[in-house]
């Protein structure tokens, strides 16, 4: 949105609920942000499409009842594109501190924390549901959002690097005409150290749904390694209290941890589930890489580093279920980079 169209969103808001006064407005990609106050206390508000917003509702519906989360305290439609979610303001999630992201960047051992965190996101993996139609083969919002309306961001990579090229190639082939598990587990669909908070709470439901466990992988992973620890927080500095970044140097010890940790649960859950598909957290893992951030905005450094590392992990041998978690830890353990 341009800053016109959110004056007029926010000015939306206003007279939609006219008893409420707007006390701080976050402008994110895809939404703005903030808290509101009125008669009852302050509230969170967040603004986005009418389909994003209902998604948000129902998915901290299925997702609260595994976790704790802020309560719905109402939704309001805005005009033809855009509603509002008013949602139970909670004094340890507004604290930047408190976020998951804090504790991991902290050089303090906060491995214990970290690892109950991480056990209530995964406990939802015990929720299944079998998708038999082949609608339901591509038909997910996680997929649409994360993978399919970012393809035109590897298209649009220019290289004359020809071993960076066959693989960014053959990564939109396989996105382009990708099957999703049959086997859906209920996951948090954008998990990430900034929706985690260290009070056991989560936020940002859009995604929250029966997911292609694969794909929640490699979300999970990036945001958690590279992705998370240091090129969302560089490009997107407003989110990140500002923070400044000079080039690539490496992730805490306590993102090492939890990685190895997400690695062995991952690990365990497909075993006990008898899945396997190699081949799509390859892809899926180099297109996550390539696609969160355009690569046209970083700069000539963290261009280099993405390209030797969608080159090294497509390098490994992708045949061997053990093989493949063991590279995976071992990349962030430093031992590959």
């Amino acid at each position: 949105m341009s800053k016109s169209d959110n004056k007029f969103i926010i000015d939306r808001v206003k007279k939609k609920l006219p008893n409420s006064v707007i006390e701080s407005v976050r402008f994110d990609q895809n939404s703005i942000n903030g808290v509101l106050t009125d008669k009852s206390g302050k509230k969170f508000f967040k603004i986005s499409s009418i389909e994003s917003i209902n998604r948000e509702r129902m998915g901290q519906l299925k997702y609260s009842k595994f976790n704790q989360c802020p309560k719905v305290l109402g939704t309001y439609r805005l005009d033809e594109e855009n509603s509002v979610i008013l949602l139970e303001y909670i004094e340890a999630v507004a604290n930047y501190e408190n976020s998951l992201y804090f504790i991991l960047e902290n050089e303090e051992d906060n491995e214990e924390i970290c690892k109950r965190i991480l056990n209530n996101y995964f406990q939802t993996f015990d929720a299944k549901q079998i998708y038999y139609s082949d609608d339901d083969m591509i038909d997910n919002y996680q997929y649409n959002k994360f993978f399919y309306q970012r393809i035109n961001r590897l298209e649009m990579i220019s290289t004359e690097d020809l071993l960076f090229k066959s693989i960014i190639d053959e990564t939109l082939f396989y996105i382009s005409n990708i099957e999703l598990e049959s086997m859906r587990f209920l996951t948090h669909g954008d998990p990430s150290d900034m929706n985690f908070n260290t009070f056991e709470i989560f936020i940002d439901f859009e995604e929250a749904d029966y997911n292609d466990i694969f794909l929640e992988f490699v979300i999970l992973f990036w945001n958690f390694f590279i992705g998370g620890s240091y090129l969302f927080p560089k490009y997107n500095r407003t989110k990140y209290n500002n923070k400044t970044f000079s080039n690539y140097s490496g992730i805490t010890n306590n993102r090492k941890c939890v990685l190895v940790y997400c690695i062995s649960k991952m690990k365990e859950i497909c075993s006990i589930n008898k899945i396997s598909n190699n081949k799509k957290i390859r892809y899926c893992l180099i297109f996550r890489i390539l696609s969160v951030l355009p690569y046209d905005k970083l700069d000539k450094d963290d261009k280099k580093m993405i390209a030797d590392l969608v080159k090294l992990v497509n390098s490994w041998n992708w045949e061997c279920d053990e093989v493949i978690w063991d590279n995976l830890s071992r990349l962030v353990s430093g031992e590959l980079l």
